[in-house]
């Protein structure tokens, strides 16, 4: 069977689609600027340390990764600092609710920067702040910007919704205006 060069030209091609299409790291790779390349692998890569922060530190109560994940410049939003400023804002929600589960719903990058949005779910069965713990299982929010310096998280600027996390575990009414009477 003779095969014509169009056919191979052809199917060579479509071959090249299929590997393209099958690898995102493959269309980083036909970018045709260095400068693109660059800029797209390292927001791809400053995601994959907020999904690990996520899924492998947190999840799975791997916080000895975070000295991977994070700068030893980092600064927390109490002014500590390094990957043990970063434990420490978890480990006191951890021991509340060891059950704690993150689950990222969306991650976004743009240049040095990486947007997350989570639910988080756990139940409270111990100590959380000033509060004792109440046994209820409860679904909290959060978001937050990471800023990146040489492939790990050297800031971080997190919201959670904490009223509604207070009022899940039943601290804080839902209707605030009852805290008036009260």
């Amino acid at each position: 069977m003779k095969i014509s060069s169009k056919t191979l030209l052809t199917l060579a091609l479509l071959c090249l689609v299929v590997l393209t299409l099958t690898s995102a790291r493959s269309l980083i790779l036909l970018n045709t600027t260095k400068k693109q390349t660059f800029k797209l692998t390292t927001m791809e890569t400053n995601k994959e340390v907020i999904r690990r922060l996520f899924e492998d530190a947190l999840n799975n109560r791997k916080m000895n990764l975070l000295t991977e994940l994070v700068s030893a410049d980092y600064i927390s939003q109490n002014g500590d600092k390094g990957p043990e400023a970063m434990g420490k804002t978890f480990s006191g929600l951890i021991k509340a609710f060891p059950d704690l589960q993150w689950h990222i719903k969306e991650l976004i990058a743009e240049g040095d920067k990486v947007f997350a949005s989570w639910e988080v779910q756990g139940t409270n069965t111990g100590q959380y702040l000033v509060f004792a713990p109440t046994g209820k299982r409860v679904t909290g929010t959060g978001m937050g910007v990471f800023i990146f310096k040489d492939d790990k998280i050297a800031q971080s600027n997190v919201q959670t919704d904490r009223l509604g996390f207070l009022q899940a575990l039943g601290i804080l009414p839902h209707d605030l205006s009852r805290l008036k009477s009260e």
